[in-house]
């Protein structure tokens, strides 16, 4: 008896006896296509799914559901898995799909736990993700359509602030890879911002993720922030909270009590970016916008490092970048990513583009700041 493939027959109208209603009805399942003349991926789906219907199962083994699947097919097998199991019934699935973990969550999220395998030599070891920890992600609507679960499928993920942090980073880190005779076996994910970037690190830890963090510099205004960032790597904020005090102090009140030195170093960083006689408009522009509204905190996330004042403000950044970098925190050295190429005044995915289009070769001496900083994250 073959598989066909298609929508439910409904006849209409009335027929002379049951036979003749059954003669109708095989002419029109006749032009239907059979799944035995379907390709693999076909064929193993409606396998799995013939298996799932037998209800007088408890407990299924499925190796590779998505094999030979499309990412689109392999969510709707994941969600077809979740819905078809009944309460009695529990399914142990191995995959390399976040496609399939995906559908499984998008309907039954309560009944999921992830467990990641990593392989060390010839010793495996297993890390539980439970329920209560990915909810916490996947309740967020920004963190639940992105690529967060790809990281469990990688050996390292560098968690940033914006898309765009992460395709040029990205880019960086694979041309690094590549001039060393290998490739890069690093995810970069952005979480919508700095204030989701514990949770996110939290999950990803838990499941002995080899996680880093690249947040801007200015995420050291907020307090509660990097507090959160940095307890979630594991950190104790205690080890920190002395240097965070001393940094911090150099940067109470206002822009009107700018110190002349960092200012200074501002400017110099617009004079710098392009060797043109006269200053371009743009340029004259963000110079006015910058006197006008500029703190010190502004001017630190343009001007980076080189705009902490000397002193006990320097030296206690100095102390508290290093042990940020210890537990895998990465403090962006010259303020924002628009910053590594500042031959390029714009900001977002409108200056990687167009960063990307002017300076095409990857080997242009412009991106040797960002190279260094990559390599130092990812090693």
């Amino acid at each position: 008896i073959p598989l066909s493939m298609g929508k439910p027959i409904k006849l209409a109208g009335e027929y002379e006896d049951e036979q003749a209603r059954q003669e109708a009805y095989g002419a029109i399942l006749h032009k239907y296509p059979q799944v035995q003349n379907q390709g693999d991926g076909m064929k193993s789906f409606t396998g799995i799914l013939l298996y799932l219907m037998l209800d007088f199962y408890c407990t299924y083994l499925i190796d590779e559901p998505e094999s030979f699947l499309h990412p689109p097919q392999a969510r709707i097998m994941g969600q077809i898995i979740g819905e078809t199991l009944n309460e009695y019934q529990q399914a142990f699935i191995s995959t390399h799909s976040e496609d399939i973990i995906k559908g499984l969550i998008s309907v039954c999220p309560q009944r999921i736990k992830i467990i990641r395998i990593t392989r060390e030599g010839n010793t495996n070891s297993f890390s539980i993700l439970d329920n209560e920890k990915f909810q916490n992600i996947w309740n967020d609507p920004l963190l639940k359509y992105s690529n967060i679960m790809s990281g469990i499928f990688h050996k390292s993920v560098v968690v940033c602030e914006s898309d765009s942090d992460c395709k040029l980073y990205q880019i960086i880190d694979e041309f690094n890879a590549q001039t060393k005779g290998h490739h890069s076996e690093t995810l970069f994910i952005h979480c919508g911002g700095k204030h989701r970037m514990s949770n996110v690190i939290k999950a990803l830890k838990s499941l002995n993720v080899d996680v880093k963090v690249v947040p801007d510099i200015n995420v050291l205004n907020e307090s509660n922030t990097i507090k959160k960032i940095y307890e979630s790597t594991g950190g104790d904020w205690d080890d920190l909270k002395e240097d965070y005090s001393k940094f911090r102090s150099a940067f109470n009140g206002g822009g009107s009590s700018l110190k002349r030195s960092i200012f200074k170093d501002f400017i110099n960083t617009i004079l710098g970016a392009s060797t043109e006689v006269n200053l371009s408009k743009e340029e004259i522009n963000r110079i006015k916008e910058e006197m006008k509204i500029a703190t010190k905190w502004d001017i630190l996330k343009t001007s980076g490092e080189s705009g902490i004042p000397a002193g006990e403000a320097k030296v206690a950044y100095n102390s508290m970048n290093a042990k940020l970098k210890n537990r895998g925190i990465f403090i962006v050295p010259v303020g924002e990513l628009e910053r590594f190429i500042t031959e390029v005044n714009l900001h977002g995915p409108a200056w990687v583009n167009s960063v990307l289009e002017q300076f095409s070769d990857l080997n242009n001496p412009v991106y040797d700041k960002v190279k260094s900083f990559i390599s130092d994250v990812t090693s």
